[in-house]
């Protein structure tokens, strides 16, 4: 998964380091030389978001029966992952409004239940 942001001068991806068990998302600013990684270990990213103001990176992880929806301060990279959303059976995508503080992101809640779109309000995190 590859992300570039329109307009942003950052980009963001997953990938699985050699010798290392699961994955690892990585962010690269413009200005810096090097990919920066600021997961420790995820274990099965999906899809990922930048918020419209450009701090902050969106990704879903997926465990064998679980999804969850994190947020991580890409400006500080010393911080943890947040988990915003949890318990639904698989998150599909996820993308940011231009203008706002609010995610949107299509998830599932059971194995046959179908996709629908979720709102979370970033700003006042609900």
């Amino acid at each position: 998964m590859l992300l570039v942001r329109n307009g942003s001068k950052s980009l963001a991806f997953s990938g699985q380091v050699q010798n290392e068990a699961g994955f690892q998302i990585f962010v690269k600013h413009q200005s810096d030389f090097d990919f920066r990684p600021i997961t420790q270990q995820a274990h099965l990213p999906g899809a990922l978001a930048f918020s419209a103001d450009n701090e902050y990176l969106y990704f879903s992880d997926s465990t064998q029966n679980n999804s969850f929806l994190y947020r991580i301060n890409i400006q500080d990279v010393t911080g943890e992952a947040e988990v915003i959303a949890e318990n639904y059976y698989l998150i599909s995508d996820v993308f940011s409004a231009r203008t706002s503080g609010d995610v949107f992101f299509a998830a599932k809640e059971t194995t046959t239940g179908p996709f629908l779109i979720y709102q979370y309000d970033a700003l006042n995190q609900v």
